[in-house]
């Protein structure tokens, strides 16, 4: 319809169309135009071709009566061969379902009431011819649906449903997602949930290279350009939605899946988790001070512990949005499994945020492969433990990881534990050294331990220290 074709009060020849058109056809052409309309909204949901030739004489027949005109030729043109639909109901089957006794008498009114016509009868089961109008019928559970809607839900009694024993637990990767919820909740962090889908800018201004992006052909808005192929942008995003909201301590996280593309019509699905945290923080101990890098590792190191994960280890890496010096890759067996930072100014900027936030994501699917929940117990010691502290000067440069790992190589299985307790660098040290304090743990569970032995262990870590990294004791 158009101007040229509008209906006026000089109009005499009317043409009228009565017309089928493919539901599936009419329906990627709405899509892929953006177009949708009410006669397009009708096709996608189907009509009946077998009315199409009486709702053309009814109108025609509407407009002779009514306006007094002439009848003109009718066309018919086009395939409208249909094949008929055919469906069977069990009386067994439908009584189970429902639980009740229906009578076969009263079901075959309904469905034919309904417009289906009865082919095959017998006591198990009837054969129906369903109409051309009903696209909705096709199989047997359809039918059981269409009995009950008439015969009333009202009169199906309320039941328990039987109980029946689950031959497996909980799947490993629900149970893994559980226990992550956990361990970051309690730790004080809320989870959030962000949308799948981001714009093209913000992927851009994260840092995230386009090409292996997943991209939407028809996104319907520009914030849903893309699928996204991290959880930073969202997480980013909550805390400055929070924080325009005047909640600037803020401890959240995000567990969900990213959309990687791996080549031609090939992608790749993996679950992510994303720890963002911001502001300050208070305790009894410390009081109210500003969150730190470490802060968020210690979050990361406490839910590996809960996952049961040994050996993780935090080196410095360069990370696109993230500080040069406040940056690190997590792995564990020699694997990458995630990064954990500060965000730098730019991205900051790019966001709109003014305070520092630190970040962390780890694919968890790389992290399943070890994860020990078996749980372990040992007896309680029966001989006490020898607390000793060491301080020693080394470069700024030699990483606390090596010095450990180095500490807990020389001393052997007497050593309990290891903890970095100071590090300083200031009046007293000598230009180009930084002092480290550790405080480390020895337990013999055979015996108490003597003076010389802890002594013996002590000095060879002194001298391990000093030819690896050229450690000296500070006086």
């Amino acid at each position: 319809g158009g101007i040229d074709t509008e209906v006026t009060a000089s109009t005499k020849n009317i043409l009228l169309e009565a017309a089928y058109f493919d539901p599936i056809s009419v329906r990627r052409t709405s899509r892929k135009l953006g177009i949708s309309t009410e006669s397009s909204y009708r096709f996608e949901r189907r009509v009946d071709p077998s009315n199409i030739a009486y709702s053309s004489d009814r109108a025609s027949m509407l407009i002779y009566e009514l306006c007094d005109g002439d009848l003109g030729g009718f066309v018919d043109i086009g395939d409208k061969r249909q094949i008929k639909k055919s469906a069977e109901l069990n009386y067994g089957r439908l009584n189970k379902i429902l639980g009740l006794e229906i009578p076969v008498t009263t079901v075959k009114k309904i469905l034919t009431a309904l417009g289906l016509t009865i082919k095959e009868s017998s006591r198990e089961k009837i054969k129906l011819e369903v109409p051309a109008f009903r696209h909705d019928l096709n199989s047997e559970i359809d039918l059981i649906e269409e009995v009950s809607r008439i015969y009333g839900y009202d009169r199906i009694p309320a039941t328990i449903p039987e109980i029946t024993e689950q031959p497996t637990r909980m799947p490993a990767e629900m149970a893994i997602e559980k226990i992550i919820r956990k361990t970051l909740s309690g730790l004080g962090a809320d989870e959030i949930i962000t949308y799948s889908l981001i714009s093209r800018k913000l992927a851009v201004a994260s840092g995230i290279a386009e090409e292996g992006c997943v991209e939407i052909l028809n996104p319907l808005t520009s914030e849903q350009e893309m699928m996204r192929p991290g959880l930073i942008t969202g997480m980013l995003g909550s805390m400055l939605w929070n924080m325009n909201r005047k909640t600037k301590d803020l401890r959240l996280f995000e567990l969900g899946r990213v959309y990687l593309k791996k080549g031609e019509n090939k992608f790749d699905e993996k679950r992510h988790l994303s720890i963002g945290v911001s502001g300050e923080m208070s305790n009894w101990l410390e009081g109210s001070r500003s969150v730190t890098l470490f802060d968020l590792k210690g979050m990361a190191e406490e839910l590996f512990s809960g996952l049961g994960i040994t050996g993780a280890d935090f080196k410095h890496a360069q990370r696109e949005g993230f500080e040069r010096s406040s940056s690190a890759s997590i792995e564990i067996g020699g694997k990458q499994v995630g990064v954990i930072g500060k965000i730098n100014k730019k991205l900051s900027k790019d966001f709109n945020i003014k305070n520092d936030v630190y970040m962390a994501e780890i694919c968890v699917d790389d992290v399943l492969e070890h994860v020990d929940l078996e749980k372990k117990f040992k007896n309680i010691p029966r001989y006490p433990s020898v607390l000793r502290d060491i301080s020693i000067l080394v470069p700024p440069d030699v990483l606390n990881s090596e010095l450990m790992r180095l500490v807990k190589m020389s001393a052997g299985d007497i050593l309990k534990s290891i903890k970095l307790t100071d590090r300083y660098a200031g009046k007293q040290i000598s230009d180009g050294k930084v002092s480290l304090t550790y405080r480390l743990e020895y337990q013999d569970p055979s015996k108490t331990l003597e003076e010389k032995e802890v002594s013996r262990v002590h000095e060879a870590i002194l001298r391990t220290l000093e030819e690896k990294f050229g450690a000296k004791l500070r006086a």
